[in-house]
């Protein structure tokens, strides 16, 4: 009668674009990049390695640490648990897909390490 069908058929068909919009630019690009750090400790302690490794989300990230004693690492937030053996190459893969500060701690005779963050920043 006064136009509201018409109306609330654009008022519709403009905020289900906008709603699209908005997912699609949240959403991470299908390209995703690959960054490897090397992590090496002694004594659980971070040795010649940044305090902040820094990745963007979507990345598909590879942490391969080395250590002269056994002991078992963590990146919480992510939950991902590593056995890291003695002059050993310990590989810990995850995509990126929180963004946020997440610290690496190294669990060694019943004593947290902070061994350094790993940022996930937004694309």
């Amino acid at each position: 009668m006064f136009g509201f069908a018409t109306f609330d058929r654009r008022v519709f068909v403009g905020n289900t674009f906008a709603l699209w919009l908005w997912f699609a630019g949240s959403i991470p690009s299908g390209a995703q990049t690959q960054v490897v750090v090397d992590v090496p400790l002694t004594a659980g302690v971070a040795a010649n390695a940044p305090e902040t490794f820094t990745v963007q989300q979507g990345d598909q990230v590879v942490l391969r640490v080395t250590s002269d004693i056994a002991l078992e690492l963590h990146l919480h937030g992510y939950d991902i648990p590593a056995d890291v053996r003695p002059n050993e190459v310990t590989e810990m893969r995850f995509t990126a897909r929180f963004t946020g500060r997440f610290p690496l701690a190294a669990h060694v005779d019943g004593n947290d390490r902070n061994v350094g963050y790993v940022e996930v920043h937004p694309k």
